[in-house]
């Protein structure tokens, strides 16, 4: 069997794909209001491609934005896209009967500014991050995945850009 570098797999995706399901039913129970926007880490594009797929698949209006921690070339609009959509395949062969979704690699948002020098190398606005987390919330965070993604919802806020918004941060710990 096939491994990706990271681990990513059509068949994993279907975990984060579930979480989509299991959240916008949370919506429903009004046990959360729906998110203008969740965010996660992407690294070999597995939590983020199954979150897309959920949240579209469960009718959510929510905008999942990826932040980059791994290299461009494996950590991706397209390749998100190609593991959801294979993703979506293996649903539809397991039940024929599944639902039809259209998607296309521009609803694979991706921040690239925030992952620094590459993979398992911290940044400065990462660590930051974790510190502001742990001080505030006593939530503990690491510096490859949640602490830059964490840092660049941080820097969306600072600039303005979430003002008013509604936001879902997916720790990946």
């Amino acid at each position: 069997y096939f491994i990706w570098a990271g681990g990513s797999t059509p068949l994993g995706v279907l975990g984060y794909v579930n979480a989509g399901l299991e959240l916008a039913e949370q919506i429903k129970g009004k046990m959360l209001p729906e998110p203008d926007y969740i965010f996660c880490a992407v690294g070999s594009c597995g939590t983020f491609a199954g979150l897309v797929l959920g949240t579209k698949l469960a009718g959510l209006k929510s905008k999942v934005v990826g932040v980059r921690v791994y290299e461009r070339v494996g950590a991706n609009s397209y390749f998100s896209f190609w593991l959801a959509r294979s993703s979506l395949r293996l649903l539809k062969k397991a039940d024929p009967d599944f639902p039809s979704l259209k998607i296309s690699p521009r609803d694979f948002v991706i921040l690239h500014n925030y992952a620094g020098k590459g993979y398992a190398y911290f940044t400065r606005e990462g660590i930051e991050a974790v510190k502001v987390m742990e001080s505030q919330e006593g939530i503990r965070l690491e510096g490859t995945y949640t602490g830059k993604t964490l840092a660049g919802i941080i820097d969306l806020a600072r600039k303005g850009e979430l003002g008013g918004k509604s936001v879902l941060f997916v720790n990946t710990y």
